[in-house]
């Protein structure tokens, strides 16, 4: 874990979710929480800021214990109105999805501060786009109860079961299978480049079918002022992170390059990391470390190109970086052993 602070963070409610289906199916999951320093009173709590890297890992072992990995989908494409608090009055009160969808954006970060949600429209479709920086982690989990919660808004926005949407998923596809998949079929592409939902140009224009502009006026006043709290700020760290994560895609994760992205001169940003207690180097080998996991767990990317992503120049030197890592070697880590019994 790159910040043992929870400066990264999710809200509570998914978590209090999978509890409670977890409890419902018999699971013990008291283990899962224990090892990420959680408790059963925290996920009792639906305001609490969760460590975003211990919610992407109780998701992963809540889905092992379970031995089903698909189990998210319809947890989450169900949840009633009001689950997501004022992000979902935001959304599905205002009067056009395309405003709703817009407001997904400007207030998204209200629910976490280390998750990006962006919205753009194109002649064919309006997108909305979820990046989970990859120093983090796997996160296939998470992804896919994302992916399905904000699908099923949109179904609830436009009274269609399903909506008429297409998606993505930068995941490999579940081995399970479930009444959501069924349902939307060939329309999610899994093993793809990003995580997105499409909807047809046509459909932005559609009033909502719970638009309510006495209570949109409402919980749009409570949501600007929720923007003004600094605890959404994120750290440094994280920011260095994220910006380290992406140089490892394009090749280029060398301190100048970091430093350059975030407007800082590399003994400024070294000189910010040692006043949260730690270094480039240090972060460096923790983002290689999530961003080696997550390949090999969330997708099924060849061994060979996953260690050239990294910067390895040979498989052997990356196989022997996963077994100091992990204990285990590539193949280990791509069959589950870190989420097994």
């Amino acid at each position: 874990m790159l910040d043992p602070k929870d400066s990264e963070w999710i809200i509570s409610h998914s978590l209090m979710v999978i509890v409670e289906e977890a409890r419902r199916r018999g699971v013990d999951y008291a283990p899962i929480l224990e090892d990420c320093g959680l408790s059963e009173a925290d996920c009792s709590r639906s305001d609490l800021k969760i460590n975003a890297k211990s919610m992407f890992v109780i998701f992963e072992r809540m889905a092992a214990r379970l031995d089903d990995d698909a189990f998210v989908f319809d947890l989450f494409y169900n949840q009633p109105i009001g689950f997501a608090s004022v992000l979902d009055y935001v959304f599905l009160c205002a009067n056009k999805l395309e405003e709703g969808l817009q407001n997904l954006e400007r207030f998204f970060h209200l629910r976490t501060n280390v998750i990006n949600l962006t919205f753009r429209k194109t002649s064919a479709d309006g997108i909305v786009e979820l990046e989970v920086p990859h120093h983090f982690g796997p996160c296939a989990q998470f992804t896919f109860s994302s992916l399905a919660f904000w699908i099923g808004r949109i179904s609830k926005a436009v009274e269609l079961d399903p909506p008429p949407v297409r998606a993505q998923v930068a995941c490999k596809p579940p081995r399970s299978s479930s009444p959501f998949l069924m349902k939307l079929g060939k329309k999610i592409e899994f093993n793809a480049q990003h995580t997105r939902i499409f909807i047809p140009v046509h459909c932005l224009a559609k009033n909502s079918a719970i638009a309510d502009q006495n209570l949109y006026r409402i919980v749009e006043k409570t949501a600007l002022a929720a923007l003004n709290d600094d605890s959404l700020l994120t750290s440094q760290t994280h920011r260095i992170a994220a910006k380290i994560s992406q140089g490892l895609r394009s090749g280029n994760c060398s301190i100048d390059y970091v430093s350059d992205a975030l407007g800082l001169s590399p003994r400024s940003l070294q000189r910010q990391l040692e006043r949260e207690g730690t270094n480039y180097r240090r972060i460096l080998d923790e983002v290689r470390k999530s961003v080696a996991e997550r390949y090999l767990v969330d997708t099924d990317l060849p061994v060979k190109d996953i260690a050239y992503l990294l910067g390895f120049s040979e498989i052997s030197a990356f196989s022997r970086a996963v077994r100091n890592w992990f204990g285990h070697p590539p193949r280990n880590i791509r069959q589950g052993v870190l989420n097994g019994p």
